[in-house]
């Protein structure tokens, strides 16, 4: 670690090259922890089945053990869906759910979409802003100059 922070000193790179806690741990089962119980409100598990960040099969036991819908985006491999992607079914799902407070089914899938990055809320999908402008251009909208999209 000593010698990749000294040839690698921006960014904080030593960080990857940390043991985790996964390195010291032994292999033998253990027992699953016991269900938690609830004193709050039930909750819901969102989860592509392609999502890098986040395997399926942890959204899966998630839900299972936290006894909460799961609400599963097929052929998707993106990370953060509710608000992000314009995925109408996940959506409408979680809107109900924070307006009324009705809970989909426990297993509901949605269809994935074909947005790669996050659009911001408020903006329409295929707008210059979602996907992002050259600095120089906000900057020059700041200064008075006012660029096309």
């Amino acid at each position: 670690m000593k010698r990749w922070r000294d040839t690698n000193p921006y960014g904080g790179t030593v960080d990857y090259m940390a043991p985790t806690n996964c390195a010291f741990r032994s292999f033998e089962r253990q027992e699953p922890i016991p269900p938690i119980p609830r004193k709050y409100p039930a909750g819901i598990v969102i989860n592509s089945d392609g999502n890098t960040q986040t395997p399926y099969a942890n959204g899966q036991v998630m839900a299972e053990h936290l006894n909460v819908p799961l609400i599963s985006v097929a052929d998707d491999g993106q990370h953060g869906h509710y608000a992000l992607r314009r995925n109408a079914c996940v959506d409408a799902l979680v809107n109900k759910y924070l307006v009324s407070g009705v809970l989909p089914a426990s297993r509901v899938t949605c269809a994935g979409t074909d947005i790669a990055e996050p659009v911001p809320p408020g903006a329409a999908r295929g707008d210059s802003v979602a996907v992002g402008r050259p600095l120089s251009d906000v900057l020059g909208e700041i200064a008075g100059e006012t660029k096309p999209f």
